[in-house]
C-alpha cells in the first residue's frame, strides 16, 4: 500500500501522468514530455505505507516502529510507553 504526502490518500497502485513541459508552448525538436507517477486522487508525492497493528491506521512505513509484537505508530509507541511507566 501506500499513502499520499500531501492528501492522506491510501491506495495500491500510483497513477501515472504526463505533463507537456514544452517551452514557450513552441515545438523546439525536441521532446518535452515529463512522466512520473503519483497519488491517484491529487498527483501528490507518496510513500510506502504499513498498517499499524495498534491502532490500525495507515502509516509511512518509515516513521513505524518495528518491534517483536508488530508495527506500531508514534502516537501508539507513547500510549505503550505511558501504559509501561503506569505498571
Amino acid at each position: 500500500m501506500f499513502k499520499c504526502y500531501d492528501c492522506g490518500y491510501v491506495f495500491e497502485e500510483p497513477k501515472h501522468y504526463s505533463e507537456d513541459r514544452t517551452p514557450g508552448g513552441a515545438f523546439e525538436g525536441g521532446s518535452f514530455i515529463e512522466h512520473f507517477t503519483g497519488c491517484p486522487q491529487c498527483a501528490g508525492a507518496y510513500d510506502e505505507a504499513v498498517e499499524c497493528d495498534g491502532c490500525g491506521e495507515w502509516a509511512f512505513s518509515k516513521y513505524l516502529e518495528a518491534t517483536c509484537d508488530g508495527n506500531y505508530c508514534e502516537a501508539c509507541m507513547e500510549e505503550m510507553e505511558v501504559d509501561e511507566d503506569e505498571v
